[in-house]
């Protein structure tokens, strides 16, 4: 996927009809970790954190189930991707950029959580981990992208 136009509404990105399976399939996966608690304190275990906790899992929850509904909506909005000559384009508006970078690094993040949080260097790649893994890169991959887009965009 590369940036191909950068308009002062939309950035419009080029990519195969197999990475556009990639990104729609990345993200169909959204939210790879619903029931997962954040901890509002690492260091703290105060009984008076408990209505602050269910306060901070309430409002994720429902964050996680907006957000579910915008990527379904995402994806099937009419001219999202446009099929031109051998390569596919996708319009997205500057607006969502922020958004959309939020639901590829939960997508990353929770696939790192499922895989125990490891370091790089210390992931151990097994048959039953590989597609939580290469999930996890491709998420970040896409965010490179967007994120590379928005700077040079900017200058």
């Amino acid at each position: 996927m590369k940036l191909l136009e950068s308009t002062e509404h939309d950035l419009i990105f080029g990519m195969t009809p197999s990475q556009q399976a990639t990104f729609e399939r990345i993200l169909r996966e959204y939210p790879v970790n619903p029931d997962k608690q954040t901890a509002i304190s690492r260091t703290r275990d105060d009984d008076e954190l408990t209505e602050e906790q269910e306060l901070l899992e309430e409002a994720m929850a429902e964050r996680r189930t907006d957000n579910r509904r915008d990527v379904r909506n995402f994806l099937r909005e009419p001219g999202r991707f446009e099929q031109q000559d051998d390569e596919v384009r996708l319009r997205l508006r500057r607006t969502r950029v922020n958004w959309l970078l939020e639901v590829l690094n939960e997508i990353r993040v929770g696939h790192w959580h499922q895989l125990g949080s490891p370091e790089i260097e210390e992931t151990v790649l097994t048959p039953e981990n590989l597609e939580q893994y290469i999930s996890m890169q491709l998420s970040a991959e896409f965010q490179m992208v967007l994120l590379d887009a928005l700077n040079g965009a900017r200058e």
